[in-house]
């Protein structure tokens, strides 16, 4: 399993992805950005704007974190996780899954590749469910070919 992702990384992605769709680089979003990175696990947008504001003497309204967050989730950097009528939003770590082939006979492991389309399902999927996760992989139980005769 590979280590946490740093801070920076995740401004690069969000610099790139800025700068791609044309739009602009600010406080407010790097703020937001090093808050969720900063929270142990996934936290209420209450939550979020009392951190922002509590570090910060510039403030950062409910609406403009509610902005961002989508469009954090829309660029995967984070993900949106409901659970028992409430919403929480927390860093993504999940890029690339990997896809492991397990051979459930004799045990004969496969590295299959890394899809990122995988990984947004994923990401979807835990976000329906209401779990959050910083899985990098994903096992598929199946019989090799040699066992499947």
């Amino acid at each position: 399993m590979q280590s946490k992702k740093s801070l920076s990384y995740f401004k690069e992605r969000l610099y790139e992805e800025l700068d791609w769709l044309g739009l602009n680089r600010s406080f407010k979003r790097d703020l937001l950005l090093e808050v969720l990175y900063e929270l142990d696990g996934p936290a209420s947008v209450e939550t979020i704007h009392t951190t922002i504001n509590k570090g910060s003497n510039r403030l950062v309204s409910v609406n403009s974190i509610y902005r961002n967050i989508k469009l954090f989730i829309e660029l995967r950097l984070a993900m949106r996780i409901e659970h028992e009528g409430t919403v929480e939003y927390a860093i993504s770590h999940l890029d690339d899954i990997e896809i492991r082939l397990v051979c459930s006979k004799c045990g004969m492991r496969k590295l299959a590749g890394q899809k990122d389309d995988v990984s947004h399902e994923l990401s979807k999927m835990l976000d329906v469910e209401g779990f959050y996760s910083d899985a990098e992989g994903i096992e598929i139980v199946t019989l090799c070919k040699r066992c499947a005769i």
